[in-house]
């Protein structure tokens, strides 16, 4: 069909957002196939890592986001891997692709992220989340609060819990998502 109208878009200006550096002491880098993500590391004084085949669709390069966490962090404090699939699936109504897309995030990006870390018997913390819920309801956004984890391999809670929505509604609640990178660090302005 031809053209029949024009949308112009990006007339703005860069948002000045607060230097992750500066404001945590911290290198870092972001893995992620969505340009706003590496936009925002760009921001915030953070590294983009680029990986070949990542897509932000549910077949993506798993295993080409876990390498490049891993050597990410050889050089830097922090390594934020973003997986776009399960959102995408729940944008197109793709139930069985968001179930994939989940499993696929735990047994090819967390479980070997760990058993990395594990392997160079050093002390390590993880957090995991959501960026937003997408309810597969309404396809769409939902302002919500998600449910988060924190894995540190000093303390052994014995708590049994698993990673869900139903776990995560136990609490505890974060009013700020900017506090987790806090409670993650550990400054001491925040605690869980």
């Amino acid at each position: 069909m031809p053209a029949n109208g024009i949308w112009f878009w990006a007339e703005g200006t860069a948002v000045e957002l607060p230097n992750f550096v500066n404001n945590y002491n911290k290198t870092g880098a972001v893995i992620s196939a969505v340009p706003l993500c590496q936009g925002i590391a760009r921001l915030t004084g953070l590294d983009r890592i680029i990986v070949e085949g990542a897509t932000g669709e549910v077949e993506t390069n798993y295993e080409g986001k876990v390498e490049a966490a891993i050597e990410a962090l050889k050089t830097r404090d922090f390594a934020a891997v973003h997986v776009e699939a399960p959102d995408e699936c729940t944008h197109n109504g793709d139930l069985p692709g968001k179930l994939k897309a989940i499993e696929y995030l735990d047994r090819r990006i967390i479980g070997p992220i760990m058993s990395a870390l594990k392997l160079q018997n050093t002390d390590y913390r993880l957090l995991v989340l959501s960026d937003h819920k997408t309810l597969t309801s309404t396809r769409g956004h939902d302002g919500d609060p998600v449910p988060f984890a924190i894995y540190d391999s000093r303390v052994d809670t014995k708590s049994g819990a698993s990673f869900s929505e139903s776990w995560g509604a136990r609490g505890p609640y974060i009013d700020a998502g900017v506090k987790l990178m806090d409670i993650l660090f550990e400054t001491g302005k925040w605690k869980i």
